[in-house]
């Protein structure tokens, strides 16, 4: 069985933790930076040590947040892919799922979202709690939908894309790459960068 390491130890990586704990699943150790000691409980292993790690034995976990302007939980997503590593899926149990959605590499979805039937969700990206993406909305890599998000059907939006919380998308609309929403918006045109 492959040893989970969580990337990071912020508020992102406390509620991926839990889902992890709740999916009966444990950490194996939380990376830190060198020389850069955490307060984590768990064993620590410096970031530049677990690319010597054989990537057949480890499943990481990203828990690094994603904030507009920021692009380190991508960097490190993208950076671990280079050597070839996996990143686990985190998906509550407490999350809907259609059986016709299709979850990237990587993908957070937190208690009480909704993904609904043809739904495609990209690498890396983070559906926080109580989103909803509708039927046949495609969300780009790296993204990050916000609590309480809704996504309505055929929704269209780029990578790198930050949807801010309680945020309303209608159906058909396009949201280009690195575009962000904020919070509260009703979206009813299409947004490019």
């Amino acid at each position: 069985m492959s040893k989970i390491i969580m990337l990071g130890n912020g508020g992102h990586a406390s509620v991926v933790e839990d889902i992890l704990n709740q999916n009966g699943e444990s950490i194996y150790a939380v990376s830190t930076k060198k020389n850069k000691s955490s307060q984590s409980t768990h064993k620590e292993i410096d970031e530049d040590k677990i690319n010597e790690l054989n990537v057949d034995d480890v499943l990481l976990a990203n828990g690094i947040g994603f904030m507009p302007g920021n692009i380190i939980r991508e960097k490190v997503f993208n950076n671990f892919k280079d050597n070839q590593f996996s990143f686990l899926k985190i998906i509550s149990n407490n999350a809907t799922l259609s059986s016709l959605a299709s979850i990237g590499e990587g993908v957070h979805i937190f208690p009480g979202a909704i993904i609904n039937a043809n739904a495609k969700i990209g690498v890396n990206t983070i559906v926080n709690s109580a989103a909803v993406i509708e039927h046949d909305a495609i969300i780009g890599d790296h993204s990050h939908i916000c609590p309480g998000t809704i996504i309505c059907g055929g929704v269209r939006i780029g990578k790198s894309s930050f949807i801010g919380a309680g945020s309303c998308i209608i159906q058909n609309i396009e949201i280009g790459n690195n575009v962000v929403i904020p919070a509260g918006s009703i979206v009813k045109k299409n947004i490019y960068n």
